[in-house]
């Protein structure tokens, strides 16, 4: 019997190496497998049996859990399915009443069985698997169904005086190997699938097994076939699967990488809710648009610019390019629902409308304290990208004219200070952070009455200010009424020309450059490294993408052209003028943006440089 075992075990290695010798011989004759060749594995695995007929395994004595071995070959057919030739090779044992003839009763009896199973099994995976060429899942589960047959022979001993009650399974009464019984066998189970390394799996599995016979544990009654458990852990090595496991990773930048959609990539910071849907009661209506601008100014420091939108019930993005001269300065009131960006020539404003918008009127802040008399045009190009696909386009033009006599005396603004009129204000410094801005409810908790807290982010610092002065007195005695009501101190006065914080401020008051200046409200405190600092080390990393001589450019269809939200910089030297865009506090990062506007946008000559306090580093 032993010698038939190892004859079994022989046969079976030597089947499963000359699959393997197949399978690289096929490789060796053409790089490109053909689908026979693909996709083979081997499975070798230890584990338990269980037996679960009418006598079952008991946790003491002899008749408990006993050990098996199993290996098996198979194909991977599809990503989710899959079939296998599996061998297994074990013992059984349990414990139960058996009739014993020659005391003639039912007496405590033990059987012990060998066995020797093959079957041919399907494995379905419950989660989708990878194609090939694909990083794998790292887990997956199946379920396993199959038929085979089981070869046992089986020994039943009495436990009161170990003699031996009945047997079956000895030639000549059995048709299987060497005179064994020979029966159907029908395992069905759950698995679990772990990959380790490529090609390389760790399954843990468990199987019942249906014997078509009643007579595997020596005894006939109760249910008609009798079971076993069997569950293991194996190792699945699969054969030219090409499994890449890591990845490389890419330095090009997640943001400056879109599938194509009907929104251009500038806009990709919103969000659609609708996917582009349309309501059909909508899809023949047209989106329109009104817009008022004053045609007629006189001293106030700034007017208000309407626009009244109708979207005809369709998702998207408006966006704005207001065009006017550099005397004008234009803002708006919530920073976080409209993304503006000014230059010298105008400013774009987008904002996201949603489906329900259907009427929606928006102001802008037209400052104009420092315009002169005269009369300027004021012209508004505009489109509306729907996330339906469709483009809308709107224009208008204005002239604006600007009497800054005209009605002063009979509106009183004569007596408005000259610094306000020439576009210089004034805001009260309450708080700053290095590297990441203030949580909203911290600023509400240690400032609870400032309902008009302001964040600006500048060089890695966020700084919050508070209130609108028209004179720096009025702005200090607004800081000293805080530090006294809040108990928080070195709060200082900023000062801003045309909307823009103006660093003339440090020649004209002392206190710009206090602690509080400099001070990480979230604890993070700078002072050390600003009193030492060099005057040439970089804080910030730009990408100069675009140069021209004598004339300048236009930002406006420079940002067109670009599509991004990086923010464009002019730096001039003599009649050159570079421009740069973006502010990166890592050189790896600005220079994937560099690859992705050469390689993406055109931009040949963008390369990265230095930048230190607003200036580029020189041998940089």
């Amino acid at each position: 019997m032993k010698n038939t075992g190892l004859t079994y075990k022989t046969l079976i290695i030597t089947l499963l190496a000359l699959a393997q010798f197949q399978t690289i011989h096929g490789q060796k004759k053409s790089k490109e497998l053909g689908w026979w060749q693909k996709d083979w594995m081997v499975n070798a695995s230890v584990g338990a049996t269980l037996a679960m007929g009418d006598m079952k395994f008991a946790w003491d004595g002899n008749a408990d859990v006993k050990p098996g071995y199993s290996i098996w070959f198979g194909k991977q057919l599809t990503p989710s399915f899959s079939l296998r030739f599996q061998a297994i090779n074990s013992r059984l044992s349990g414990t139960g009443m058996l009739f014993q003839t020659s005391e003639n009763k039912e007496v405590p009896a033990e059987f012990q069985a060998s066995m020797f199973e093959y079957n041919l099994s399907a494995q379905y995976y419950f989660f989708k698997k990878e194609p090939e060429n694909t990083r794998p899942r790292s887990w997956n589960l199946y379920a396993t169904a199959g038929a085979g047959y089981t070869h046992w022979i089986t020994d039943a001993y009495s436990l009161v005086d170990g003699s031996l009650i009945t047997r079956n399974g000895y030639k000549p009464f059995g048709k299987g190997i060497n005179g064994r019984t020979l029966e159907g066998v029908f395992p069905v189970g759950l698995g679990a699938d772990i990959l380790l390394i490529p090609n390389l799996n760790l399954n843990l599995e468990s199987n019942l097994h249906t014997v078509t016979s009643d007579k595997l544990d020596n005894k006939i009654s109760g249910f008609a076939y009798d079971q076993y458990l069997y569950t293991s852990a194996g190792l699945t090595y699969k054969f030219n699967a090409n499994i890449k496991l890591f990845e490389p990773k890419k330095t090009e930048l997640a943001r400056y990488r879109s599938d194509p959609d009907f929104l251009p990539l500038r806009y990709t910071h919103f969000f659609s809710t609708t996917g582009g849907a349309v309501d059909p009661l909508m899809a023949l209506k047209q989106p329109s648009m009104t817009v008022k601008i004053p045609q007629k100014i006189y001293a106030e420091p700034e007017v208000n610019i309407t626009i009244q939108f109708k979207n005809a019930g369709r998702e998207g993005v408006l966006d704005l390019d207001f065009a006017f001269p550099p005397d004008f300065q234009m803002e708006v009131a919530n920073k976080k629902k409209f993304k503006i960006t000014t230059n010298g020539q105008g400013a774009n404003v987008q904002y996201k409308v949603d489906a329900i918008d259907t009427n929606r009127v928006n102001t802008f802040r037209l400052l104009t304290a420092s315009v002169p008399n005269g009369s300027y045009p004021f012209l508004l190009t505009a489109r509306f990208v729907a996330y339906s696909g469709e483009v809308f386009h709107f224009k208008e033009m204005e002239y604006i004219d600007k009497d800054a006599k005209g009605r002063n005396y009979a509106t009183g603004l004569d007596s408005l200070p000259e610094g306000l009129l020439s576009g210089i204000k004034f805001r009260v410094q309450i708080l700053s952070s290095k590297g990441q801005p203030i949580p909203q409810n911290k600023i509400t908790q240690m400032f609870p009455e400032e309902k008009d807290v302001m964040e600006e982010h500048d060089k890695g610092w966020y700084y919050y200010t508070t209130g609108l002065f028209a004179t720096r007195e009025e702005a200090d005695a607004y800081k000293e009424k805080l530090e006294n009501e809040t108990g928080h101190k070195g709060m200082f006065s900023v000062m801003y020309q045309n909307d823009k914080r103006s660093h003339n401020m440090q020649n004209i008051y002392e206190g710009y450059q206090s602690e509080m200046g400099q001070f990480d409200a979230l604890g993070k405190s700078n002072r050390k490294g600003i009193a030492q600092g060099n005057s040439n080390r970089v804080d910030e990393y730009r990408v100069r993408f675009y140069t021209v001589q004598e004339f300048r450019a236009s930002i406006a269809e420079l940002e067109t052209r670009m599509g991004t939200e990086e923010v464009i910089t002019e730096v001039i030297n003599g009649e050159t003028y570079y421009y740069f865009a973006g502010s990166f506090r890592k050189r790896n990062v600005a220079k994937a943006y560099a690859e992705y506007l050469r390689d993406k946008i055109g931009f040949s000559e963008a390369t990265v440089v230095a930048f230190s306090k607003g200036q580029p580093v020189e041998g940089n």
